[in-house]
């Protein structure tokens, strides 16, 4: 559901998507965002007044959430996790010498088997279990690609199928399609690379969450191998998880 702030892209809550076995996310407790450089104190007040915010996760590059700092105050929980060590010093520009998609296929295909992003993705479900009151929001620069990977984590997680995980991450489109649209009608004589560039920029692809899936099984067997023993979610945890975040 998204939540109609104007300073902030593509926040949303993940209350009420439903799992599997019936069970409901509940609402105000999970949000996932674009950058929060651009907060108005009023919407820091609805964040803190309507959801409760606890905690803020940013999973941008050092030099991204130095520069373009989250507009909150020492009353919400702060981490810097950046995602990818390749990130911080490769981010996706126009100068990239590879296609749009290799691009991207190779970030999620990292996200999956990179030590550096399955300890960042540890951390980050660390602080969903240690948030015990009140809302946790994570995000990235556009909350596309990074803040999806800890979306399906926790999706998959709290007992989703494979086919809600998938049309939740698509639920960026709805928000980036119209910036697509938009910065594309301005462009005169658009070349079929610009295209391709602009195109990977704003829309979340089923081919790059196929690579992210594709790449675990690939090294670990299996996606539920790869929650459990890798980034230690057992049994234990997932019940914790589930009874704090779920509801009939």
């Amino acid at each position: 559901m998204f939540i109609n702030f104007k300073s902030v892209e593509n926040i949303r809550d993940l209350g009420g998507i439903k799992t599997i076995d019936g069970h409901t996310i509940k609402p105000r407790l999970l949000l996932r965002s674009a950058d929060l450089h651009n907060l108005t104190s009023d919407e820091l007040s609805v964040l803190k007044e309507k959801y409760n915010l606890k905690v803020v996760v940013d999973f941008r590059s050092t030099k991204s959430s130095t520069l373009k700092k989250d507009k909150i105050d020492s009353s919400i929980e702060y981490h810097h996790i950046f995602a990818l060590k390749e990130l911080e010093k490769h981010s996706y520009t126009k100068d990239i010498t590879c296609t749009p998609d290799e691009f991207f296929l190779n970030v999620y295909h990292s996200l999956a088997v990179k030590e550096e992003a399955i300890n960042t993705y540890k951390k980050f479900l660390g602080f969903v279990l240690d948030c015990k009151s009140g809302a946790i929001l994570y995000h990235c620069t556009s909350g596309k690609d990074r803040t999806g990977i800890a979306t399906i984590l926790l999706l998959y997680i709290l007992g989703c199928s494979k086919e809600t995980i998938y049309e939740e991450h698509f639920e960026t489109n709805k928000f980036t399609r119209p910036q697509y649209e938009e910065t594309i009608s301005k462009i005169e004589n658009l070349s079929e690379k610009e295209k391709d560039y602009y195109e990977a920029f704003y829309i979340a692809k089923k081919i790059y969450i196929d690579e992210y899936f594709r790449s675990i099984e690939e090294k670990y067997g299996s996606f539920p191998y790869f929650v459990k023993e890798i980034l230690g979610i057992d049994e234990i945890k997932t019940k914790i998880l589930k009874d704090r975040y779920l509801e009939k």
